[in-house]
Protein backbone atom coordinates (compact mmCIF):
# COMPACT_ATOMS: atom_id res chain seq x y z
CA UNK A 1 0.00 0.00 0.00
CA UNK A 2 2.70 2.54 1.00
CA UNK A 3 5.03 1.69 -2.07
CA UNK A 4 2.32 2.75 -4.36
CA UNK A 5 1.87 5.74 -2.53
CA UNK A 6 5.63 6.71 -3.21
CA UNK A 7 5.65 5.86 -6.53
CA UNK A 8 2.72 8.13 -7.45
CA UNK A 9 4.07 10.96 -5.67
CA UNK A 10 7.60 10.35 -7.16
CA UNK A 11 5.76 9.96 -10.47
CA UNK A 12 4.08 13.43 -9.49
CA UNK A 13 7.63 15.27 -8.75
CA UNK A 14 8.62 13.83 -12.17
CA UNK A 15 5.65 15.59 -13.51
CA UNK A 16 6.75 19.08 -11.89
CA UNK A 17 10.21 19.12 -12.31
CA UNK A 18 9.51 18.56 -16.36
CA UNK A 19 7.00 21.11 -16.52
CA UNK A 20 9.44 23.36 -14.74
CA UNK A 21 11.84 22.52 -17.68
CA UNK A 22 10.05 22.92 -19.92
CA UNK A 23 8.88 26.27 -18.81
CA UNK A 24 12.35 27.45 -18.48
CA UNK A 25 13.29 26.28 -22.23
CA UNK A 26 9.95 27.98 -23.71
CA UNK A 27 11.41 31.23 -21.85
CA UNK A 28 14.65 30.97 -23.10
CA UNK A 29 13.93 30.38 -26.42
CA UNK A 30 11.81 33.29 -26.90
CA UNK A 31 14.04 35.55 -25.38
CA UNK A 32 16.66 34.13 -28.22
CA UNK A 33 14.15 34.84 -30.77
CA UNK A 34 13.19 37.93 -30.32
CA UNK A 35 16.73 38.57 -29.79
CA UNK A 36 18.01 36.67 -33.27
CA UNK A 37 14.90 38.93 -34.81
CA UNK A 38 16.75 41.58 -33.90
CA UNK A 39 20.34 40.99 -34.69
CA UNK A 40 18.68 39.95 -38.40
CA UNK A 41 17.00 43.44 -38.47
CA UNK A 42 19.97 45.46 -38.18
CA UNK A 43 22.00 42.95 -40.62
CA UNK A 44 19.15 43.74 -43.00
CA UNK A 45 19.29 47.54 -42.27
CA UNK A 46 22.60 47.39 -42.80
CA UNK A 47 22.83 45.41 -45.82
CA UNK A 48 20.16 47.45 -47.23
CA UNK A 49 22.28 51.16 -46.55
CA UNK A 50 25.52 49.35 -47.88
CA UNK A 51 24.28 47.71 -51.22
CA UNK A 52 21.91 49.70 -52.25
CA UNK A 53 23.24 50.84 -55.78
CA UNK A 54 21.44 53.02 -57.85
CA UNK A 55 23.34 54.84 -61.06
CA UNK A 56 26.75 54.94 -61.44
CA UNK A 57 27.87 58.09 -63.18
CA UNK A 58 31.53 56.57 -63.88
CA UNK A 59 32.37 53.17 -62.08
CA UNK A 60 30.60 50.45 -60.15
CA UNK A 61 32.53 47.20 -59.35
CA UNK A 62 35.88 48.25 -60.09
CA UNK A 63 37.02 50.19 -63.39
CA UNK A 64 36.00 48.04 -65.92
CA UNK A 65 32.36 47.59 -65.33
CA UNK A 66 29.97 51.10 -65.39
CA UNK A 67 26.42 49.60 -63.78
CA UNK A 68 27.19 46.46 -63.63
CA UNK A 69 27.63 46.11 -67.31
CA UNK A 70 30.80 44.91 -68.53
CA UNK A 71 32.60 47.79 -70.48
CA UNK A 72 35.01 47.39 -74.13
CA UNK A 73 38.42 48.41 -73.61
Amino acid sequence: MFLSSYKAQALIEYIFILAFIGFVAVTMMRGFGQSFSNSMGSLNFFLTQELSTGVCNKACMGNQYVNFVKTEE
